[in-house]
This record gives C-alpha cells, structure tokens and sequence, in this order.
C-alpha cells in the first residue's frame, strides 16, 4: 500500500522513522552494511534504516562492541555474528524448524496413507478429494514400477507433478527469510507493534456504515505489505479487504476489525460484486464464476 511502500513512516518522537527514497544503498550487501553499522555503533552519520531488521541487527553489534570492541575491526566475524544472533533471537530459526517438522509429519502421514490406498488397507485419503487423485497416481505407478513405493521422495514428488528443487545459492526475488539469513529490509518488531497499535485504534474508532472500503490482493500474513520478515511458506496470496475512515490515513484490515463490526464489515463485503468470487448456475446450466476483478 502506497502510504506503507518503502517503509515511508512518520518520524515518531521516539526515535523511529523508516527508510527514505534516497537511502538507496542495498544493506543486505555485507560490506556495505558492515560499513554502516560501525558507524551507527560508533555514533556517526550512518544510512541504517531506523524501524527494520537492519536497525535491530546494528543495535545488536551495539551489544557485542560493548563487550569485545574488536569485533568492529572484523568485517566477517561482525556479519556472521549479528546475522545468526538476530536469527535465534527473533525466533525465526525456530520458526523455520518448526514448519520444515510439520511438513515432514504431513508428508510421512500421507505416504502412509498413500501405501495402505495402494495396499487395499484402511486409510485416511477422503473420497474426491485431490489427495485420492494423488493416491491413484501412485497406484498406476506402483503397476509399471512397484520399486517406486519404497521411495517416499520419488512417490510424493511423482503423484504431486513436481520435483523438489535445490536451495538456490543466491536469494530468490523479494526474500524475506532464506538460508539462515533475515532480509535487512524487513520491518522491525518494534516499529510492527507500533503501527498495530495505531491500526487497532483506527478499529476502535472506525464506522463500518461510512467508512472507506478497498480490496486487493495481497500476503495474507502481510496484508499491510509492511515487508514483514516472513518464510516462504507464510507468503501466499489472496484478498485482503481494508476500511477507512473518512479523512484518516489509517486502512484496517478485515483481520483487526472488533469482532463486534464484522457483521458490517461483511455486509458491505458482500454488497461489493467484485469483491468475493461468487459461483452459481446460469439458465442453462452452465457454471457462471463472477468476482475476478
């Protein structure tokens, strides 16, 4: 959203702003980021962007430099320190075990599953689901080759129609979270809580009856586009719907409205014919699909 776009903020009496158009130096570049945040430590002109991931990992080598002053002479051993410390610290290593473990108990559950449909045994795949579509694959695959059964990553990659690829050895297109690594850009937790706490106001106080209303698509778990450093598996896309006051700047999201104003919210959801995709039967009995606007 425009006025979220390159963490364009107000600067807040305590301190906190965002980046500006004319910070255009790339701090997910090591040296150059190292560069700066020995100037932030030592308290010279320095381009950290005040409010993201870049300001919460300098104040971290704040920390260090208090306790060893010489890690500032070594460009490396500062990055790698500040850049694993920030991960742990701010629960994203967990985070990303976490669900590298969830998706490893779905896909062991479902190979089972998978090798009991293929057995004639009792499994938990629901009829005319696309589990069952998956589940038929492997059984033609399992008459032409019954080898393939005793390969959970071969089977699940074959039913599925994709192979799992390599990590890239470079960041992919708009990264958040990759190989141990946060984007610098990202927002920090602490400029996230504070423009909650302005949206959860705007809640308070909004009128669903004369409120503004938006919809677009948008990260379902960043609906605000506020870069929030997310991983891979928490950026899907979908329609996000927004309400304003009149002559506010502050959009609420359907997600941090009262539970109190949803009804209204929903309504005038509803009455927008381009904002939820509708199914139905025509005449002739032929599906109509509308709302893809």
């Amino acid at each position: 959203m425009s006025e979220n776009e390159n963490f364009k903020a107000k600067r807040r009496e305590d301190g906190l702003t965002a980046m500006t158009t004319t910070d255009t130096i790339d701090l997910n570049d090591d040296a150059v980021f190292a560069r700066e945040v020995v100037a932030f430590v030592r308290n010279e002109p320095n381009k950290i962007w005040l409010g993201t991931v870049a300001e919460e990992q300098a104040k971290i080598a704040q920390r260090l430099a208090r306790k060893d002053p010489s890690i500032l002479e070594d460009a490396d051993r500062l990055i790698s320190t500040i850049t694993s410390m920030h991960y742990v610290e701010r629960g994203h290593e967990a985070q990303v075990q976490e669900w590298a473990g969830f998706a490893k108990r779905n896909d062991d559950e479902f190979y089972a599953d998978v090798c009991n449909y293929v057995a004639g045994k009792p499994h938990d795949i629901p009829a005319g689901s696309v589990g069952e579509g998956w589940a038929k694959d492997a059984k033609r695959l399992a008459a032409e080759d019954p080898s393939i059964m005793h390969d959970q990553k071969r089977l699940l990659a074959s039913v599925r129609g994709y192979e799992q690829q390599p990590e890239p050895q470079t960041p992919p297109e708009d990264w958040r979270i990759w190989n141990g690594r946060v984007n610098r850009a990202c927002i920090s937790d602490t400029e996230f809580r504070h423009r909650n706490a302005e949206r959860k106001a705007a809640a308070e106080a909004i009128d669903i009856a004369t409120a503004e209303f938006h919809w677009w698509y948008g990260r379902n778990c960043d609906p605000y586009d506020d870069m929030l450093p997310l991983i891979d598996a928490h950026l899907q896309i979908g329609r996000e719907y927004f309400f304003r006051a009149p002559g506010s700047d502050v959009l609420v999201n359907l997600g941090d409205l009262p539970e109190e104003k949803l009804e209204a919210a929903w309504k005038r959801i509803e009455g927008d014919p381009n904002a939820i995709i509708r199914i139905g039967v025509d005449a002739k009995g032929k599906l109509v699909a509308t709302g893809f606007a």
